[in-house]
């Protein structure tokens, strides 16, 4: 297939490519899945499958056909532009179509997003302060180390270069999540906004700015977490759902995705206590 890459870089180590299809193979694969639907299109007087191609493309929804041809060509596009400038993308690519028409070349952009430059200062120092920060207090209850406390004073020492593509899909993931609370509940967004005595774009203001230091926070605590030879075992993960009453739910950590969600969980604990030990002066004790 012949496919041009155009790669610019932007800022926060992702990438926007332009790309180009020749139309020669914009038509082949318009064509293979023209074919495709005939195989199961039907019409008065042939049989189911016999309908010439071309009666099928008079009578199908363009869009069908366009649907099938893209579900082919963007997985292929996508495969040959790993292959030839080996990206490591962390979040999935954010896909733009402006041409897709038969006997033209297509054009699309796709974003890829790499693992941001993390920047992290001395927060073995950052966390000793804290525990004679803590010491000051009056309150018995309030020299407590909380892992709250240690993840914000590593954070005012550290920074990442987040791509806005980052945080745009967590705010997606936010309003959607809101949006199915909302449903639940029988009331619209707007009406749950108004009930707040806020407006839609000041709840995404506040979703933006709760992802921005999440996603920091996470970045962070992965990288200390390489830092300090912290791991978890698939062994680990398998043994954490099998404690799991519920059969339902065990069952659900069989997708991957799930059980990738269970170790960055557990991962994510186990560098919190381990921020909250060394703050405490016991990180060399035993675990």
């Amino acid at each position: 297939m012949t496919v041009k890459f155009n790669v610019n870089k932007e800022p926060n180590n992702s990438y926007k490519v332009e790309i180009t299809v020749a139309k020669e193979d914009v038509n082949k694969h318009l064509e293979d899945a023209l074919k495709h639907e005939a195989e199961s299109f039907e019409m008065k007087g042939f049989r189911k499958g016999t309908v010439p191609a071309a009666k099928v493309k008079e009578m199908i929804d363009p869009a069908k056909v366009r649907s099938h041809a893209l579900n082919h060509l963007i997985p292929e596009i996508y495969k040959q532009l790993m292959n030839e400038h080996k990206f490591a993308p962390i979040i999935g690519p954010r896909i733009e179509l402006q041409e897709f028409e038969e006997d033209t070349d297509m054009a699309l952009t796709i974003t890829i997003v790499e693992k941001p430059e993390i920047k992290i200062g001395d927060y073995k120092k950052a966390l000793g302060e804290l525990k004679k920060e803590k010491e000051k207090a009056e309150k018995e209850e309030d020299k407590t180390i909380t892992n709250a406390d240690a993840i914000t004073k590593v954070l005012e020492i550290s920074s990442v270069g987040l791509a806005e593509i980052i945080v745009q899909e967590e705010v997606a993931r936010m309003m959607t999540s809101l949006l199915d609370q909302t449903t639940k509940l029988g009331i619209s967004v707007e009406e749950y906004a108004e009930a707040h005595k806020k407006n839609l774009q000041q709840i995404r203001d506040e979703f933006k700015a709760n992802a921005q230091k999440t996603i920091t926070a996470d970045f962070v605590i992965t990288e200390i977490a390489a830092k300090e030879g912290i791991d978890v075992t698939d062994k680990e993960v398998e043994e954490t759902i099998e404690v799991i009453p519920d059969e339902a739910s065990r069952k659900q950590f069989e997708n991957p995705e799930n059980r990738l969600y269970i170790k960055a969980v557990m991962l994510k604990a186990r560098t919190l206590e381990k921020l909250v030990e060394i703050a405490n002066g016991e990180s060399g004790k035993k675990e």
